[in-house]
């Protein structure tokens, strides 16, 4: 199973998806039946709701499986709201370009508590989608709820995530 502190500790994603991996056929879990997502040259959101905390860590990992990009995957960065703060995890997908700087995937967990953050990190954020919509970068969002039912959340940001694929899942364990 994957460590639930993995923002507090030293292990890279890839190693924290390889021992998943390893444990997910003994977790009784199924999530084989994600689906396959390919994307096309205008998606820049898949906004994913209706799941458990600990149930993230399966379409954590399925999803990196299962999403075929346009242009490959050159780096991603994992980031998670939770207590006014925004912890993050980088990772080097594969060897990057001289001068590359920005990450072409950015998984955000627990999107419904940036409305409840302070003006600082909703500013950021609203900068983050905004400069999305420019460059070639692809969101994954997970949230206890639908878009629609975000709270304190601008217009502009709950449209971004409507326009992107919503897709809205449950465990197979109910």
């Amino acid at each position: 199973m994957v460590n639930q502190e993995i923002l507090n500790s030293n292990v890279s994603i890839e190693e924290e998806i390889y021992n998943f991996e390893k444990g997910l056929k003994d977790d009784g879990n199924d999530w084989t039946g994600f689906p396959q997502i390919d994307l096309k040259e205008d998606s820049q959101c898949i906004y994913i709701c209706g799941i458990s905390e600990t149930d993230r860590w399966h379409l954590f990992y399925y999803t990196l499986t299962k999403i075929k990009p346009v242009t490959p995957i050159a780096s991603l960065a994992y980031y998670r709201v939770r207590d006014n703060l925004i912890f993050s995890k980088h990772s080097q997908w594969m060897k990057l370009q001289m001068g590359y700087t920005e990450y072409d995937l950015i998984f955000l967990d627990g999107v419904q508590f940036l409305g409840e953050a302070d003006q600082r990190v909703q500013e950021y954020w609203m900068q983050r989608f905004k400069e999305s919509k420019k460059r070639n970068k692809l969101f994954i969002v997970y949230s206890d709820c639908l878009p629609e039912d975000l709270k304190n959340m601008p217009e502009s940001v709950v449209e971004f995530f409507e326009s992107g694929i919503v897709v809205q899942l449950k465990s197979s364990k109910g």
